[in-house]
């Protein structure tokens, strides 16, 4: 299954890539999206980088490990799950420039093994999560940007959740 998402940030791109570039910022990122929770990384991405996260999925909490692949600042980078539910799970992120603006595209490559639902499970159960997460996450990057998070990421790489704690 493949799903595409495009989200409009009002900052500029290397601001923008530099906040996604810290890992740690995730955690800045998903605040108060059910119990998400960063598990291992590093200060910044790089290509073979491990990211270990924990998303509750209904009352499941899944565990999921990435690596990151492709790196090529600002405009490109993307993750494989190693470890997971999936049988594939691929998750590519575009920044294009837009004015002052930046627009993040992501596309997810997901496949679930037959034992767990298959494509019935991913039309019915996953496709319908993953949109609700990109949904928040898309309000959480509007809330971000009017915070003035994205500069604060640009001069220090990593913030503190608190600064931008939902209103």
């Amino acid at each position: 299954m493949r799903l595409a998402f495009e989200t409009p940030v009002d900052a500029p791109r290397e601001s923008v890539f530099g906040f996604f570039e810290a890992p740690g910022n995730l955690e800045v990122l998903m605040h108060g999206w059910r119990g998400f929770r960063l598990v291992s990384a590093a200060e910044r991405v790089r290509k073979g980088l491990v990211v270990r996260v924990r998303v509750p999925f209904g009352p499941l909490p899944v565990s999921i490990a990435f690596r990151h692949g492709p790196h090529r600042p600002p405009r490109h980078m993307g993750e494989r799950a190693i470890e997971g539910p999936f049988s594939r799970f691929v998750h590519h992120h575009g920044f294009e420039e837009r004015g002052d603006s930046t627009i993040v595209r992501d596309v997810l490559d997901l496949r679930l093994p037959w034992h767990l639902g298959g494509r019935v499970a991913e039309r019915l159960l996953v496709a319908p999560f993953v949109r609700r997460m990109f949904a928040f996450r898309a309000r959480r990057l509007a809330e971000l940007a009017r915070v003035g998070a994205f500069s604060a990421a640009a001069e220090s790489r990593r913030i503190p959740w608190t600064s931008c704690a939902p209103s």
